[in-house]
């Protein structure tokens, strides 16, 4: 039997290099964003499992209960927040309610939570904001999808400009 040339056999592992150079990697999953406002809503969208969206949510009500602004008081809550967009924690303190979440689905699903803008942030746009400021606007926001029922809730608790037809 021949013994194959250097050439040959320089050939031979280079192909061989080639062809297994892409065995391992997965083509990259493209990041997706979505706001919903329930477990139920985020599995209804049909991008996430119903197990994915409750495992997220736990998580960003974690998150909530670490992160969310506490007020003294609920007028001082109020007049930060705007009225019936604060709960009471514990005896002693506010913050605000819980709106929605941001769903940033990749490899894996994370959660953030929402709230209802503050009131002396904007008085006319349908936006929610998460616990350090930044604001998500149903109208405005490019790349994020809006759930119908986020967009109900936004509209729910912040005055908005109505569209002329």
């Amino acid at each position: 039997m021949p013994i194959p040339s250097r050439s040959r056999v320089f050939l031979a592992v280079v192909l061989a290099g080639v062809a297994l150079g892409g065995c391992g990697k997965s083509a990259k999953i493209p990041t997706e964003k979505f706001i919903y406002t329930t477990s139920a809503d985020c599995a209804s969208g049909g991008k996430v499992s119903t197990a994915d969206c409750d495992k997220a949510i736990e998580t960003a009500l974690v998150e909530h209960d670490k992160l969310a602004i506490k007020y003294a008081t609920m007028a001082d809550c109020d007049k930060m927040e705007g009225p019936e967009r604060c709960e009471r924690v514990a005896e002693r303190h506010y913050r605000p309610r819980l709106m929605s979440f941001l769903f940033v689905v990749n490899e894996k699903v994370v959660a953030t939570p929402l709230y209802a803008v503050q009131v002396s942030v904007n008085r006319s746009a349908t936006l929610f904001r998460d616990a350090g400021g930044t604001t998500y606007d149903w109208e405005r926001t490019e790349g994020i999808t809006f759930s119908r029922a986020a967009i109900r809730k936004a509209e729910g608790f912040t005055p908005i400009k109505h569209r002329r037809s």
